[in-house]
């Protein structure tokens, strides 16, 4: 699906209505189901959000694995800073139309965690398998930057959506300054 002008999460949100099935999985370009995902653990899914295990990729080689990755929570039922790899959770179609959750195109660059947060707060049942669900392939914005601009927009998108304060923001720019080509 290709969407307007805004980004990848337009095209995302065309998918999510245009749909039919009962679970949404959003991958994007490069990246792939994992071997040991298959039809017969889609059947058997269930939740509201289902997640499990991701493979990184990096010049078509596995560079890492996340096992157990976790949704973390505080006492509100709001998301804490981490999240597993969007590209290893499906979402139940029913449950985003009820609630009408659709990505945020003012977010350009972290919609797809602003979505994850109002599914929960929405109060999404969510069900992890230790079972690898995706590659995902490494070399996106979100792992090298091209300039100092996109990495300051980029730091600036994830302060908004998850409410960084001052020092916390600072980390994250510095964590960030890694990924920068120089």
């Amino acid at each position: 699906v290709r969407g307007d002008r805004h980004s990848h999460f337009s095209a995302m949100n065309i998918g999510i209505k245009k749909s039919s099935g009962e679970y949404l999985w959003f991958l994007n370009s490069g990246d792939s189901r994992h071997v040991d995902f298959t039809q017969q653990e889609l059947q058997s899914v269930s939740g509201d959000i289902f997640y499990g295990n991701t493979s990184y990729i990096n010049d078509g080689q596995v560079h890492s694995l996340s096992t157990k990755p976790m949704f973390s929570t505080n006492h509100k039922n709001k998301l804490k800073h981490s999240l597993p790899c969007h590209q290893s959770i499906l979402f139940n179609r029913k449950f985003l139309e009820r609630h009408q959750i659709f990505y945020d195109l003012e977010v350009p660059v972290s919609a797809d965690y602003r979505f994850i947060e109002c599914c929960v707060s929405s109060g999404a049942t969510i069900l992890y398998r230790p079972i690898f669900v995706s590659n995902f392939t490494l070399g996106g914005i979100s792992t090298k930057y091209k300039n100092l601009s996109q990495l300051r927009k980029h730091a600036h998108g994830i302060k908004i959506t998850r409410n960084l304060n001052f020092i916390q923001h600072k980390i994250l720019f510095i964590k960030l300054l890694r990924k920068l080509r120089w």
